[in-house]
């Protein structure tokens, strides 16, 4: 006579307490990314998949996370996937309809993104990068995408500027400069402040697939900096 082996997982814990994401972080798995008329863009990603753990049950399977995320990016190798938030949807969707004991799944994924560019002054070509930013969370009620990036620039201290500022309008209006001549004055010349870097991240969420385009918002948060 066979015996069943029991399912620790499935059993309630001594402690019923519900966790609303438990899984798996830093899977990295390569995603294939079709363009029209181009070729394909293939980004290193990086994935983390969760799902919600009811407080009656004591664990979540694990496997069955990595199964998913496995054979959703095998589909995307194969077929032409033309946005990474549908990889992330896609999967998430699997998630709930696998783990029958969960009322929401999770699939998150970053990946550093190369871009061509030209400097700023000498017009010379160089290259950037970017972390685009992708997600997903499915329910019952459905589905929402999110989709962005992050890029790294230079800014200006404001507060240093309007130190700077400030120093010369009074010093202007000690030498009589009249108030008009002093905004203008201020308008048209920058005014001296020291620049750090800093991060940007922009981002768009929606139900379903948000209808925006990546390098849209990468151009966007790029142009945000000073």
């Amino acid at each position: 006579m066979d015996e069943q082996l029991p399912d620790v997982q499935a059993s309630e814990p001594d402690v019923t307490v519900g966790l609303n994401r438990v899984g798996v972080t830093g899977v990295t798995k390569l995603v294939e990314l079709a363009r029209p008329e181009k070729r394909p863009i293939v980004l290193t990603a990086e994935f983390e998949v969760l799902v919600d753990l009811p407080s009656w049950r004591k664990g979540a399977d694990m496997s069955r996370n990595m199964e998913v995320v496995d054979e959703i990016l095998e589909d995307a190798v194969s077929e032409p996937t033309y946005r990474v938030e549908d990889v992330c949807g896609e999967a998430a969707e699997r998630l709930l309809e696998k783990h029958d004991y969960t009322s929401k799944a999770e699939v998150e994924m970053e990946a550093e993104y190369m871009i061509k560019d030209r400097t700023p002054e000498s017009d010379r070509p160089t290259q950037a990068t970017a972390d685009i930013i992708a997600s997903a969370t499915a329910t019952e009620e459905g589905t929402r995408e999110k989709i962005g990036a992050r890029v790294t620039g230079m800014t200006v201290c404001p507060c240093s500027q309007g130190m700077m500022g400030q120093t010369a309008r009074e010093k202007l209006e000690e030498l009589g400069v009249g108030e008009a001549e002093v905004r203008e004055f201020l308008q048209e010349v920058p005014q001296a402040g020291h620049s750090q870097r800093g991060h940007a991240t922009l981002t768009v969420e929606s139900d379903g697939a948000p209808e925006v385009d990546l390098m849209e918002l990468i151009k966007v948060a790029r142009d945000s900096m000073s």
